[in-house]
């Protein structure tokens, strides 16, 4: 219950982020620029790719959120976090699948390099750290709501970046 009560807290305070990122306020700037003017980001993915990583990793959300048992639940959350980080992400579990693998170089990485990606870095990373967590939950009913969490985050920023 009280894993719960967090999911929601946390679902809650993003839905009063999304919309202020969605009419571009606050969380300016993509970052990532290095000294002298030239950026320390990998070469940016086509947008389709990162588009299509989204739609990837919302997919295997929605998995977890409808999965009857908890170890698949977790195992697709696993997925988002490798979708959402890409194989060099800090939290990539290499045993378990990537299905965003030749996509891109994960949505984090990509969407740094994306027009308008920067102002929905906060609401991938609040994702992302929801899928890590859910991923790590021992009660069904917890892994099930974090993952509609995350499906319902990435679904926004996909339908707003471009």
């Amino acid at each position: 219950m009280r894993r719960s009560m967090l999911v929601l807290m946390v679902v809650v305070a993003v839905a009063g982020i999304v919309p202020a990122v969605a009419l571009g306020q606050g969380y300016g700037g993509s970052g990532g620029e290095a000294p002298g003017g030239g950026t320390t980001q990998p070469p940016p993915a086509p947008a389709a790719d990162l588009r299509a990583q989204l739609r990837t990793a919302a997919t295997h959300a929605t998995n977890a959120a409808t999965s009857e048992a908890l170890r698949g639940a977790q195992s697709h959350l696993t997925h988002v976090v490798n979708c959402l980080e890409g194989a060099r992400g800090r939290n990539y579990v290499q045993a378990e699948l990537n299905p965003c693998q030749g996509q891109g170089n994960g949505v984090l990485v990509d969407l740094r390099t994306a027009r308008e990606g920067g102002a929905w870095m906060p609401v991938a990373e609040t994702a992302a750290d929801l899928a890590l967590r859910g991923s790590k939950m021992s009660d069904l009913a917890s892994v099930r709501a974090a993952a509609r969490g995350v499906a319902a985050l990435l679904g926004t920023i996909n339908e707003n970046v471009r």
